[in-house]
């Protein structure tokens, strides 16, 4: 599921982004205020391809031009 932000970010401020999936709506929180949504049905699928932070789609090689801070990932949606 593709999903995009409405927030333009701007360079040089700290932000915390956060993603969601409840087994019906993905979501993105900026600063803890929800950000976009899109809709999402079933279970995510388990892959055997590694976690890549600040990456894009493999083969594209887009990499995230700045710093990334605190990482975690969990089995619940934590709001």
């Amino acid at each position: 599921q593709h999903i995009y932000g409405n927030t333009r970010l701007q360079d040089n401020n700290w932000y915390k982004v956060k993603m969601t999936y409840d087994g019906a709506t993905v979501k993105i929180y900026i600063n803890d205020v929800v950000d976009s949504s899109a809709p999402k049905t079933g279970r995510m699928p388990v892959v055997s391809q590694q976690v890549w932070i600040g990456w894009g789609e493999p083969g594209v090689d887009q990499y995230f031009k700045g710093i990334i801070d605190d990482v975690a990932i969990y089995d619940y949606a934590k709001v």
